[in-house]
């Protein structure tokens, strides 16, 4: 009786231990993880071309997927870049250059921390409106 008692509280004691482990998982591995599964559940996981990566930003305490993809539409290749805030499951921006040449056309907007939206005309402008987003 002894030893069921001792293995009991011995296999509640690991339980209990695993469980705040668990939960004190770092908000950076957290983000990994839900960002891995954000792009998995994602049109862009479909690519071979597409491919993703995430950023804890501990300022805000939010966590984002930055996804870079190419595709061929026809004879046209386009260019998307595309951050989503994870943690509000909502797009914080998108780039998108819409086949080749200088002359393609370019589609750009990015989420300001008030609310609005940014236009931005090139990939420059919008790695510099995103940036304050990717701080690690």
């Amino acid at each position: 009786m002894k030893h069921a008692v001792f293995a009991l509280l011995l296999l509640m004691s690991a339980s209990v231990a695993h469980e705040a482990e668990a939960a004190m998982a770092s908000p950076e591995k957290k983000c990994t993880d839900q960002a891995r599964a954000t792009f998995k559940a994602s049109v862009w996981a479909k690519s071979p071309l597409s491919k993703f990566s995430d950023h804890y930003n501990p300022i805000i305490n939010q966590c984002f997927l930055f996804i870079e993809s190419t595709q061929t539409i026809g004879d046209d290749t386009s260019v998307f870049k595309t951050l989503i805030n994870v943690t509000q499951s909502k797009q914080y921006g998108m780039w998108a250059k819409l086949g080749e040449g200088d002359d393609a056309p370019v589609r750009c907007t990015v989420t300001m921390p008030s609310g609005d939206e940014e236009p931005c005309g090139n990939e420059t402008q919008f790695r510099m409106l995103i940036k304050r987003y990717m701080q690690q």
